[in-house]
């Protein structure tokens, strides 16, 4: 049997893979990193998550590009849920522990880093 072209077959897990990714972007920027070192950490934080999953730094833009638009004023929001609210009740009585909580909100707005200090 002759094999398939383009992309392998099987479901990705789209939702989850964007929700880290976008996570993995925050932390750097919110650090004062700039934006290709923070894609770069995005690259390596869903990689520590989801090791068998093929990530890239292009992924990572169209990722970003695709949950938090130029022009927009609302984007994907990612945070993790204080620890007292970390575990919920599933209904059939076992517990889950929640590690990351995902939203629509205003987006954040990242302060230049190489910007020039101008004098008033």
């Amino acid at each position: 049997m002759r094999k398939r072209r383009g992309r392998p077959e099987g479901c990705r897990p789209w939702l989850t893979m964007a929700t880290l990714a976008v996570r993995g972007y925050d932390l750097p920027r919110m650090a004062g990193e700039k934006h290709s070192e923070a894609v770069k950490e995005a690259v390596k934080y869903v990689q520590k998550w989801m090791p068998g999953i093929p990530i890239s730094e292009t992924e990572i833009k169209r990722i970003l590009a695709y949950w938090r638009p130029k022009g927009e004023s609302t984007g994907l929001c990612v945070s993790e849920p204080d620890p007292a609210n970390c575990t919920i009740a599933l209904h059939d009585g076992r517990t889950a522990k929640v590690l990351l909580t995902a939203a629509f909100g205003p987006k954040v707005i990242y302060l230049r880093t190489n910007a020039k200090a101008t004098r008033r």
